[in-house]
């Protein structure tokens, strides 16, 4: 069995950068559909899967620029509210697309994201959530949520992290006031919910398993940095 033998006792000097964190750069990025003006992400790590993301994100008719870690996106109008196939089955993450598109159009159309079976992963905590909310949901062939008029509904997240962020996503433009229990409380979900804040959302108990969520008509855009990984 290979293992590793360390010798203590040398100081140690230097610096080492911690880069972005995927799993919270992607969420931000979603984030940015729910407004119509450009946003500015730091410390974005230039990975495949934020690549992917992004040219999703290209597809439903964002413009951005991707350069020494820094995202500057803006979504003026959207193209589409179905995003690729390929690129949406190819990853996970692509489920958070969910709740941004029924944020910011009402309506989103896309295969099952990563893949995932419904009920074989809690994407199904996602839905309920959805159709609490007051969206209509079909599963059949294609996954396809829609809901024009959102209103504040109290949620169960099961500590589900996408599930708690999906939820957050759609539920920051609803109308009245909903609280999410059994949220996550992940240093991405917080991320995501303070960015959101940031852009002119009334999210409190951030940080925390219960979210209070004032529904607002309108965000803007913010500048934000990518938790270190």
């Amino acid at each position: 069995m290979a293992k590793f033998v360390i010798q203590g006792g040398n100081k140690l000097t230097g610096e080492v950068q911690i880069g972005g964190f995927k799993n919270s750069a992607l969420p931000l990025l979603a984030a940015t559909l729910l407004t119509d003006e450009e946003c500015t992400l730091t410390n974005v790590p230039d990975i495949l899967d934020v690549r992917n993301f992004l040219e999703i994100m290209r597809g439903l008719g964002s413009q951005f620029e991707f350069e020494n870690h820094t995202v500057k996106i803006r979504t003026l109008n959207l193209n589409t509210s179905c995003p690729d196939d390929a690129l949406s089955k190819s990853m996970r993450a692509s489920v958070l697309f969910l709740g941004a598109l029924l944020g910011r159009a009402g309506e989103v159309c896309m295969p099952i994201p990563g893949g995932d079976a419904i009920g074989s992963r809690p994407i199904d905590v996602h839905l309920r959530g959805f159709e609490y909310l007051g969206a209509a949901v079909d599963t059949g062939g294609k996954l396809t949520v829609k809901g024009q008029k959102l209103k504040g509904r109290k949620l169960f997240a099961e500590s589900s992290v996408t599930g708690t962020e999906n939820l957050v996503l759609a539920a920051v433009g609803a109308e009245g006031t909903t609280t999410i229990a059994l949220a996550a409380e992940e240093p991405h979900v917080t991320a995501l919910c303070e960015f959101l804040n940031k852009m002119g959302a009334s999210i409190s108990g951030v940080g925390t398993h219960s979210l209070k969520i004032v529904g607002v008509k309108k965000l803007g855009g913010a500048s934000f940095e990518v938790i270190p990984d």
